[in-house]
């Protein structure tokens, strides 16, 4: 058995099968697993998850091609509105905060949306510090971060 490196003898045999290289295990993995008990919230409102889903080969009745989703983290309720582009998601929004805010009395606490344009915007944002509501982002390629609504949407 000839050594590949110069200066560097094997004693004994190497059993090959029973060597773990922490290192290569984690470089070939892409991505490590989501666990599946996440932090659920405890109230409602107090996380929302919001996706946009479309464009739709076929607009609706009203000329819609896309729809936009918010889901409670809590209960799990959905509400979808149906938007013509991806820049009313804001105006959207503002009307979804307003319907739930009076029908509950409480308050919106945290946003967890994708990095889309649509939520990741100066004037969204602005909004979003203004109204006192945290903006939590999953990282870009990982939808397993927004799962919930990623999951009703059907990925």
């Amino acid at each position: 058995m000839q050594n590949a490196v110069e200066g560097l003898t094997l004693e004994g045999k190497a059993d090959i099968s029973k060597s773990v290289c922490t290192v290569c295990c984690e470089g070939k993995q892409s991505r490590l697993p989501f666990p599946r008990n996440g932090n659920k919230s405890k109230e409602l409102l107090h996380i929302i998850h919001i996706d946009v889903c479309g464009p739709f080969n076929n607009a609706s009745i009203g000329v819609s091609k896309y729809f936009i989703l918010f889901v409670y983290d809590y209960s799990r309720m959905t509400y979808i509105y149906f938007i013509k582009s991806k820049s009313e998601a804001l105006s959207c929004f503002k009307r979804y905060k307003a319907l739930v805010k009076n029908q509950l009395n409480k308050k919106i606490k945290i946003l967890r949306s994708d990095n889309g344009k649509e939520f990741c915007n100066k004037e969204f944002n602005d909004y979003l510090r203004n109204a006192g509501i945290i903006h939590q982002r999953s990282n870009p390629y990982t939808p397993e971060q927004n799962g919930l609504a990623e999951l009703l949407i059907g990925l």
